[in-house]
């Protein structure tokens, strides 16, 4: 079982840093590379993804884009983990939501984390 400080660092009831295990570590880690865009952080300018700036595509281009980007990042960024698939999921208000279905590599169990954009065609309705 993995135990680590939970980022964005907060605090814990007692005032201690807050502490996430196994998938719940990897859930955060999962978002934090996919909500953070290249460049972003000063220090180390190639991690993140391009996810975030699909936003501003048609619904069909950030779906194709969007996995690519996904696939690409989480295999560079997040070697806890085997992305078994992702589904897409568009909405007629703009949402696209990706489906991250993935395993851990040392344990067998699958687990699902839910991305979900607003593009730039929910602007124009």
């Amino acid at each position: 079982m993995w135990k680590g400080i939970v980022a964005p660092f907060t605090k814990d009831l007692q005032g201690y840093p807050a502490t996430a295990e196994d998938f719940d570590k990897v859930d955060k880690a999962i978002e934090c590379i996919l909500m953070t865009s290249f460049k972003e952080r000063v220090m180390r300018p190639t991690f993140g993804s391009d996810v975030v700036k699909l936003v501003f595509e048609p619904t069909e281009v950030a779906k194709a884009a969007g996995v690519n980007a996904i696939n690409r990042s989480l295999a560079t960024w997040e070697p806890r983990i085997r992305v078994v698939g992702i589904a897409v999921q568009t909405y007629d208000d703009g949402r696209v939501e990706f489906d991250i279905d993935y395993t851990l590599k040392i344990e067998a169990e699958r687990r699902t984390k839910k991305i979900v954009f607003r593009t730039a065609e929910f602007e124009k309705s």
